[in-house]
């Protein structure tokens, strides 16, 4: 009886250590996969912002070439209107200029819309991959609290004896 005893003492020693040892492990586990998913979701946000700054860079852009264009159409209605002062440009090569123009145009305009469709698309899909990510960041937060909470130990319960009659016949 008494070496049952000493057994079962030394089984609950042993259970009691190893409890002390694997608690502050998985802590430190939990701890080292919310720093490393803190450190991705800063990468993610350092690419977003990158992301935007390449965009704000391209509407420049895209501005700088509207006002080049409308500078030389004002300077091609301004040599239209003071004909009288300077030669005029024979009609043919007027037609030719004025295709070429129109060509032009049509092809900013072209490049413009692939470009807002373009951004639109991404900007769709970043606001997906955002919802993705924060609901994904919800669920994790949700878990460590129910992880980090103090919850009641399971019950553990008995099996309920009922009493057998037991007759010979």
């Amino acid at each position: 009886m008494l070496g049952l005893f000493v057994t079962l003492g030394v089984t609950i020693l042993t259970l009691v250590v190893i409890l002390l040892w694997f608690v502050p492990h998985l802590m430190e586990q939990q701890s080292r996969q919310s720093s490393r998913e803190a450190a991705q979701l800063r990468e993610m946000l350092y690419h977003l912002l990158s992301e935007q700054e390449v965009v704000s860079i391209r509407q420049g852009q895209l501005g700088t070439s509207l006002a080049y264009l409308q500078d030389q159409l004002a300077y091609l209605e301004g040599a239209r209107n003071d004909h009288g002062c300077q030669k005029v440009p024979d009609p043919g090569s007027r037609q030719v200029n004025l295709r070429e123009l129109e060509q032009r145009i049509q092809t900013i305009q072209l490049q413009w819309e692939t470009y807002m469709h373009t951004e639109r698309t991404r900007t769709e899909q970043d606001n997906t991959s955002w919802a993705y990510l924060l609901s994904l960041l919800t669920a994790v937060l949700e878990r460590m609290h129910e992880l980090s909470s103090p919850s009641e130990p399971p019950t553990i319960q008995r099996p309920m004896r009922t009493r057998h009659e037991h007759r010979c016949h």
